[in-house]
């Protein structure tokens, strides 16, 4: 029997979610993992830092982005 949309749309909210968890537990040990690489004042633990925290912030925006339009679908 086929999932109705209202369960393929609770399906797709439920997985998007739980990227969006482990990608922020991900992100975290890589900032605590950049701070403590910089011990030597090199900076490239800071321009990496910089640019982790970019790309993070992009990607972090998509996968909000993704669960608005998923909501979007389950209220119309």
């Amino acid at each position: 029997m086929a999932a109705s949309h209202a369960d393929q749309i609770n399906v797709e909210l439920k997985w998007n979610t739980a990227i969006i968890n482990n990608y922020l537990r991900v992100m975290v040990n890589a900032v605590l993992f950049l701070k403590n690489t910089d011990k030597k004042e090199n900076g490239i633990g800071s321009l990496c830092y910089l640019a982790f925290t970019f790309v993070s912030g992009c990607l972090l925006d998509d996968g909000i982005s993704a669960i608005r339009e998923i909501r979007e679908q389950q209220r119309s």
